[in-house]
């Protein structure tokens, strides 16, 4: 079967220029008999037969051609995500409540270090302890120290060594984020915290770890309400006010009742 148009002009082209020449002679010889009402010479039905080939063959080909084209389509149909909640997002309280509020944040963003350390600390006592709503921390990579501190606090696996380095690194950020040596430093609070240099480095090319960060940042940028960390959403919503607590609790109470 032939693949390709042009493979298949080429292959027909030379069968039929060779037929050609010989019926030409044929035809040459008979054309001499004086029969002027003699049927369509064999060479002009070799032509219309190699038009048909040819034409049959472009067929086949363009139906190939879409077919994988489908299949390649199929392929690259993929889980998009959204606003609720994630099997690899890193979540806290009640993940049943009918409040999801959805956190996105970057280790280097100066005003998400605030937030953690005056803002959040109220929001886990009053509405995450409680089991009122589900709180859900998502990573925005805006440069290299966001992501490679974040693949630092994900490297273990698990929510309590996430909970553990990414306290260290917002509380720290001052330490690590804005110096050259982010890196020398980031290594070292990770082996403070139990993984080795080889364990972290093995972290940093994990393509599953690799494409959970580019999807999370890929989707909110998508959000014409984004404007930068942190940024919040309530049962997808974008929540515009400032992130006091005050703020927050009045709309989560909203919500509630």
């Amino acid at each position: 079967m032939c693949l390709y148009s042009a493979v298949c002009d080429s292959n027909l082209r030379k069968n039929m220029l060779l037929r050609f020449i010989s019926f030409l002679f044929i035809g040459t010889l008979l054309s001499g008999c004086g029969d002027t009402n003699t049927p369509d010479s064999p060479a002009e039905d070799q032509i219309k037969d190699y038009t048909k080939e040819l034409e049959d063959c472009k067929d086949n080909t363009a139906k190939k051609s879409q077919q994988q084209k489908k299949e390649v389509v199929k392929e690259e149909v993929t889980h998009i995500r959204g606003f609720a909640i994630e099997p690899d997002d890193i979540i806290f309280g009640n993940e049943d409540a009918k409040i999801v509020l959805l956190e996105y944040f970057s280790p280097t963003c100066p005003a998400c270090s605030y937030y953690h350390k005056r803002v959040f600390p109220e929001v886990k006592r009053k509405y995450i302890d409680t089991g009122k709503i589900a709180y859900v921390m998502r990573e925005f990579i805006g440069n290299k120290q966001d992501f490679d501190a974040t693949i630092l606090a994900r490297c273990k696996g698990d929510k309590d060594n996430y909970v553990k380095f990414m306290d260290i690194i917002l509380e720290r950020q001052d330490n690590w984020a804005f110096t050259k040596n982010y890196r020398n430093e980031l290594t070292n609070l990770g082996m403070a915290g139990g993984i080795s240099q080889i364990e972290y480095e093995k972290c940093l090319n994990n393509q599953n770890l690799n494409f959970i960060l580019l999807e999370n940042t890929k989707f909110v940028t998508r959000e014409p309400s984004f404007m930068g960390t942190p940024s919040f959403f309530i049962n997808g919503e974008h929540f515009s006010m400032p992130y006091t607590i005050e703020d927050l609790s009045s709309e989560i109470d909203k919500k509630l009742k």
